[in-house]
């Protein structure tokens, strides 16, 4: 008599053993994982600010007029404004389009200088930074004005955040990311 054996499925040391090769790999993804989020958030912060300032550019161009991006730090957010010639004043399009709603500061994100024309805004408002609202200009040529913004990421594991800086080039509108502080 021929006996034949049908074995289905895994014996109880090989499933052992895939678990632990399967938690090996874990441990060595999951920190690099973590460090992903932060970098991924602030990308996401510098890409929106750039799609805003963009937004300005287009409506300084059409309407030939000034337009503000206009950082308000008690509401950690940064909203885009245009100034009329006709009443002096400022009007907010935070909510007319999906591209000019206000970017969101986030919360792992602090602001420490913004120098606009060389001279640092936020420094005005050193003993009350919730008072702090400081815009640069789009001109109706779709030209910025000259903007460093230094930046600290808490949630970035290093001994106190990471340093990054954000140059704002005056012709393309576009900012650049600097892994140091920039003075202007």
């Amino acid at each position: 008599m021929i006996m034949i054996t049908n074995k289905n499925g895994f014996g109880l040391l090989e499933l052992l053993v895939t678990i632990a090769i399967m938690a090996l790999l874990l441990t060595i993804a999951v920190p690099s994982f973590t460090s992903f989020i932060p970098r991924y958030k602030r990308n996401q912060f510098i890409n929106k600010l750039n799609s805003l300032v963009q937004t300005g550019r287009l409506r300084a161009q059409k309407t030939k007029n000034y337009q503000t991006i206009t950082f308000d730090i008690a509401k950690q957010e940064i909203i885009l404004e245009e100034w009329s010639n006709t009443e002096k004043k400022k009007k907010s399009f935070a909510h007319e389009s999906y591209l000019s709603r206000p970017c969101v500061l986030p919360k792992n994100i602090e602001i420490k200088q913004l120098f606009i024309e060389g001279f640092d805004e936020i420094g005005k408002y050193t003993g009350n930074k919730k008072a702090a609202r400081v815009w640069f200009f789009i001109a109706p040529s779709g030209k910025t004005q000259s903007v460093s913004i230094n930046m600290i990421d808490t949630e970035t594991k290093k001994d106190n955040g990471y340093e990054f800086s954000l140059v704002l080039n005056p012709f393309s509108g576009q900012f650049r990311l600097y892994d140091v502080f920039q003075k202007p």
